[in-house]
């Protein structure tokens, strides 16, 4: 039997076909993985993501001796740095950088978490060991987050408060 030729009905034919293929595998596929699975590994990667930016992060601070002024910096000098948060971009946020900023002689790094609101319950922090001796300049606030100061391009006004 000869093979029919491939016409232009053939190929609409054919392409519906694959359209139809691929919204249905793609509906029992929206079934199967629920979305906080997924974004639960969208965290997966965020935190691994965390853990090797603090390397990037004192690597920079050992050859220009002092820590950088945004994460952008680190890009300039290798552009495969992970300064994205991936739990951000999946939520389609605008400003979806993980948080960095310098406290004098250290600096602070986190994840704003599942809401995209830094300073909540929700952010999480790079998963390194730091102990009082440490020469790493990282600084995870113990319960209080609302320790840290927010970073310049976030739009938060802060009461000025009397001490006595």
């Amino acid at each position: 039997m000869k093979p029919t030729p491939f016409t232009p009905k053939n190929r609409l034919s054919y392409s519906c076909s694959l359209l139809c293929l691929f919204l249905l595998l793609n509906g029992i596929n929206g079934c199967l993985i629920k979305k906080d699975e997924i974004n639960n590994g969208f965290r997966i990667i965020a935190e691994a993501n965390l853990n090797e930016l603090v390397a990037h992060i004192e690597l920079y601070n050992l050859q220009h001796g002092r820590y950088p002024d945004s994460l952008r910096q680190l890009q300039h000098i290798n552009s495969f740095v992970p300064i994205v948060d991936p739990v951000q971009g999946v939520n389609m946020r605008r400003n979806s950088l993980f948080n960095y900023g310098r406290v004098g002689a250290k600096y602070y790094l986190f994840s704003s978490g599942k809401d995209g609101i830094p300073h909540t319950v929700d952010d999480f922090y790079p998963s390194i060991d730091i102990s009082d001796s440490s020469k790493i300049g990282l600084v995870i606030p113990p319960l209080k987050i609302s320790r840290i100061t927010p970073l310049p391009n976030h739009s938060a006004s802060t009461p000025s408060s009397s001490h006595p």
